[in-house]
């Protein structure tokens, strides 16, 4: 089994979101191998929840307001070193587009 890797702390992410670069933070609380945090966007703040990290591979689930509907974002990830993550964001949806991401620590 490998370590989990250490992502606690907060995260500068952009988001390509269909050719636009849309600047997020992640601000991940890490215990072990789970987690959870804060999602802050300029379209506002979402939460974090159900966090596992297994190796280097990253699972969440963001959940934010989305003109007042609900919106559960599926994060899945790859921290490529302790500075570096790299991922997709995908959404249930109808008309969500996948979103890769890529972050460093700030």
């Amino acid at each position: 089994n490998l370590p989990s890797a250490q992502i606690d702390g907060k995260w500068n992410i952009i988001i390509d979101f269909q050719g636009q670069q849309l600047p997020v933070s992640f601000e991940i609380n890490q215990t072990d191998s789970s987690f959870s945090g804060v999602f802050e966007s300029p379209l506002g703040q979402g939460k974090i929840t159900e966090g596992n990290v297994s190796g280097n591979k990253v699972k969440g689930i963001i959940s934010f307001d989305l003109q007042g509907q609900q919106v559960d974002v599926l994060l899945n990830a790859n921290v490529e070193n302790e500075t570096s993550i790299k991922g997709l964001l995908t959404s249930q949806m109808e008309g969500f587009p996948d979103l890769p991401f890529t972050g460093n620590k700030s």
